[in-house]
């Protein structure tokens, strides 16, 4: 079994504690990813986030939480998860709750010709 010289083993200490130092230091940076506002936890917080449909199931992001068929949301259950969005079933009436809203095609006034 080899062993370490004592210096190196002060050397690595003091990088750990430095480290932390800078760590901490930078805690109160805010996070440069995040929209202006604070936008994001209140996005975070609200309705279906991400679907995932893989060979090994279907899960679906929705409050936070990360769900699958047949979990429990409130008094509703997952019957299904589709790609754009998520049933549930609610006292026997079925409820989706979409990723994106659906979009709506319309005819502009002024078309070109």
């Amino acid at each position: 079994m080899r062993t370490i010289p004592r210096q190196c083993g002060l050397l690595v200490v003091t990088g750990l504690m430095a480290g932390m130092a800078v760590a901490a230091d930078l805690g109160d940076l805010p996070d440069p990813t995040n929209p202006a506002g604070g936008a994001s936890a209140v996005a975070a917080s609200r309705g279906v986030q991400s679907i995932l449909i893989s060979p090994r199931g279907k899960q679906a992001v929705i409050h936070g939480r990360t769900l699958g068929v047949g979990d429990r949301l409130g008094d509703a259950v997952i019957v299904d998860i589709q790609p754009f969005e998520v049933i549930l079933n609610r006292g026997g009436r079925e409820t989706r709750m979409r990723l994106v809203p659906r979009l709506e095609k319309q005819k502009s006034e002024g078309g070109s010709s």
